[in-house]
C-alpha cells in the first residue's frame, strides 16, 4: 500500500498539547505463552493492497516518488544548530550590583560565559562592575555581557531568553548606621546597629524570589527539551508521505489495514487490526534511509504518544536489509493520555521475525536505517501481547526524538545566596543570648529571617534543581579558596566569609551534582583543614528534607503584619 490517503487531504498545523504528560521510564508488558492454536477465520486476501505495499518500499516506488530530503542529513543539520545554539547559553545574575553579585558576573566572564546581569540602575551596575575589574561597556560590545534593566516584581519573558542557570543574589538592603566611608560594609566584623534602607523584606526576600522561582520553573520546563533532538518530524505532509507507509499483515496473507495521516503536527497511525487469515499486526514503517542516521552521541529514543490502552512496539533497524535483524521495545499506552516513552538503546531486544536472538548484536545507534511502530497480537518467541484487542486502533505520535542522559546527575540551575541563622528565629531550642545579632534584631528588621526562609522555600517547591548557600557574615577580605571554607548543615554555623569566596562557591555549584537540592551554611574554616578538599566535603552534604522539619511548616510563609506594608 503506497500511503493510504483518506478522502480528506492530509493537514499540518501547530502542535497542541492539551493533555497531561506522563513519563514511563521502563514500561513492562505482561507475557504469556500461547499454548493453543488459534483457529482464525478466513477472509478474502486484498491482493491489490499487497501490491501497493510492496511497490511503495521497492526501488520502483522510490523512483516514482522522486527525490526527497535525506533524514540523516536533516538530523546532522539539526545537530549543528543545537551546537550553535548552545554557544548562546546565558547565565542570569540577579542582584548583580551587590558585592557578591558583581563578583559572580566577573567570575563567569573570566570563564568565557555569557552573562545577563539584572539591575534596576544601569549606571550603578557599570560602576559596581568596574570596582571588581570588569569593563562593562567593553564586555557589552564583545557580546559577553547583557545589562538587563528590570526587577523581580515584573519578570519579563525575555529576561530568561537562552538562560541555562540563575545566580540569585537579590537581598534586602540593610544598612548600618554607618559613617560616610561605609566602614561596616567593607569589614563585616564590628557590629553596627542596622536599618532597612529600601523596600521590605517581604517584598524582596519572598515575593521577588518567588516570582523568580516561578519564572525559572516555566522556563526550564521548556528548555529541558534541549536535551533531546528531533529525529523525524511530522509537520511537513509531503515529507511524511514520502518517508512513512503502512506495512500490515497483508504482506503475509492477512487483512488488517492501517492508515497514516498528519494532523496538527502529529503522525496519526490508525485503522483496523484483524486476526483473520492468521494475521494480527499493523505497522507504520519508514522507507530505508539512503544514508544511515548516526545517533551515537545520544543515549536513547524518546517518543511522545497518545494511545488507546494497547501495547505497541518501537522497532529500529540498523541494517539496510528489508527482512533483517531488528531491535524492538514494547511499551504500553494509557487510553487518551499523552505519555513520554523514553527508551535507552540498551533496552531494545535484538529480534529476527519476532524471535529474540540471545547474544545477538545489540542496537548500533551509529547506523540506523529505518524506524517502525507496530501493533501485534504477538510479543516475542510466541508470547501473546496481553494488551492487544482486534478491531479499531489509534496511536498519535507527537514526536520521535533522541535524548542525552546526564547519568542521573543533575546540577543546580538556581544557586541562591541566603543567610546563615535563617531558621534560628523559629527554633525553640535556641538560647537567645547566644544567637547572632541578626536573630536578636529580626523583628526590628521586619522579620528579615522569616521572609528569607519563605523565599528559600519558594525555590525548593519550584521543582527547579537548586542549591542554597547560606553565608555567615560577609566581608571584603581576600579570598582563601573553597578548600579553606567550612560547609555545614543544620544552621548552627557562625563566623564570617569573604564575598570573593562565596562568588566562587556559586559558580562552582553550577557544575557540582552533589550540591543539587542542597542547603548549606558557609563560613571561613578556623584552623587546619588537614587536606580535606571542598569536593570531598560536598559529597558529605545531604539533600534537603524540608518536609520533615519540625520548627516550621513547609513551605513556610509568615503571616503579614499591618506594620509590614508591601508595595506590590
Amino acid at each position: 500500500m503506497v500511503f493510504f490517503i483518506p478522502s480528506n487531504p492530509l493537514s499540518a498545523g501547530p502542535r497542541r498539547h492539551t493533555l497531561p504528560l506522563k513519563t514511563n521510564v521502563r514500561p513492562q508488558t505482561t507475557r504469556r505463552h500461547a499454548t493453543t492454536i488459534m483457529m482464525a477465520e478466513r477472509s478474502a486476501w486484498p491482493f491489490l493492497r499487497f501490491v501497493k505495499t510492496a511497490t511503495f518500499y521497492s526501488p520502483f516506488g522510490k523512483f516514482m516518488r522522486g527525490a526527497s530530503p535525506d533524514p540523516a542529513e536533516e538530523l546532522r543539520t539539526r545537530a549543528r544548530k543545537a551546537v550553535k545554539d548552545s554557544k548562546k547559553a546565558i547565565y542570569l545574575v540577579t542582584g548583580a550590583n551587590g558585592g557578591s553579585g558583581r563578583r559572580i558576573v566577573r567570575n563567569l566572564l573570566r570563564m568565557s560565559k555569557r552573562v545577563r546581569a539584572l539591575t534596576r540602575d544601569r549606571e550603578k551596575l557599570i560602576d559596581a562592575l568596574l570596582m571588581v575589574g570588569v569593563d562593562a561597556l567593553e564586555e557589552e560590545k564583545k557580546g559577553n555581557l547583557d545589562i538587563f534593566v528590570a526587577d523581580l516584581f515584573n519578570v519579563r519573558t525575555e529576561m530568561f531568553e537562552n538562560v541555562i542557570a540563575v545566580a540569585s543574589c537579590t537581598g534586602t538592603r540593610v544598612g548600618p548606621k554607618d559613617d560616610p566611608d561605609r566602614s561596616k560594609y567593607f569589614q563585616g566584623k564590628t557590629f553596627y546597629q542596622p536599618v532597612i534602607l529600601e523596600d521590605t523584606p517581604e517584598n524582596v526576600e519572598y515575593r521577588g524570589i518567588k516570582n523568580l522561582a516561578e519564572a525559572a520553573r516555566k522556563h526550564f520546563e521548556e528548555i529541558d527539551k534541549v536535551e533531546t533532538i528531533p529525529v523525524l518530524e511530522f509537520t511537513d505532509v509531503e515529507k511524511v508521505r514520502a518517508q512513512w507507509g503502512p506495512l500490515d499483515d497483508v504482506v503475509m496473507g492477512g487483512v488488517s489495514e492501517s492508515i497514516l495521516r498528519v494532523e496538527n503536527g502529529e503522525l496519526v497511525f490508525s485503522g483496523f487490526v484483524s486476526t483473520n487469515n492468521s494475521g494480527g499486526f499493523v505497522s507504520a514503517r519508514t522507507v530505508t534511509f539512503d544514508t544511515p542516521m548516526d545517533l551515537s552521541p545520544y543515549d536513547g529514543i524518546d517518543v511522545r504518544v497518545k494511545g488507546d490502552g494497547q501495547s505497541y512496539k518501537l522497532i529500529i533497524r540498523c541494517n539496510p536489509n528489508w527482512d533483517g535483524i531488528s531491535h524492538c521495545y514494547t511499551f504500553p499506552t494509557e487510553k487518551e493520555t499523552w505519555e513520554e516513552v523514553r527508551v535507552p538503546f540498551s533496552e531494545f531486544n535484538t529480534v529476527f521475525r519476532s524471535k529474540t536472538l540471545k547474544g545477538g548484536e545489540p542496537l548500533n545507534p551509529k547506523r540506523i536505517f529505518a524506524f517502525q511502530i507496530m501493533l501485534s497480537k504477538f510479543e516475542y518467541d510466541g508470547d501473546l501481547n496481553q494488551n492487544f484487542k482486534p478491531g479499531v486502533f489509534q496511536l498519535r505520535i507527537d514526536s520521535l526524538s533522541a535524548y542525552k542522559d546526564s547519568g542521573g546527575l543533575r546540577c543546580p540551575k538556581i544557586v541562591h545566596i541566603g543567610s546563615a541563622a535563617t531558621t534560628r528565629v523559629l527554633r525553640s531550642d535556641e538560647e537567645f543570648d547566644e544567637v547572632p545579632p541578626a536573630v536578636k534584631l529580626n523583628e526590628q528588621l521586619g522579620r528579615l529571617l522569616n521572609w528569607k526562609l519563605a523565599g528559600e522555600d519558594s525555590i525548593r517547591v519550584s521543582g527547579v534543581p537548586y542549591c542554597i548557600l547560606r553565608p555567615t557574615a560577609l566581608t571584603e577580605e581576600e579570598p582563601v579558596g573553597l578548600d579553606r571554607l567550612k560547609f555545614d548543615q543544620g544552621d548552627n554555623l557562625t563566623g564570617n566569609v569573604g564575598r570573593d569566596d562565596i562568588a566562587d562557591a556559586v559558580v562552582r555549584a553550577f557544575a557540582t551534582p552533589e550540591l543539587t537540592n542542597v542547603t548549606t551554611e558557609v563560613s571561613l574554616f578556623e584552623g587546619n583543614r588537614l587536606g580535606v578538599s571542598a569536593a570531598e566535603t560536598f559529597k558529605e552534604l545531604k539533600p534537603d528534607k524540608e518536609e520533615e522539619r519540625t520548627f516550621a511548616t513547609f513551605p513556610y510563609v509568615p503571616e503579614s503584619k499591618p506594620s509590614e506594608k508591601t508595595s506590590v
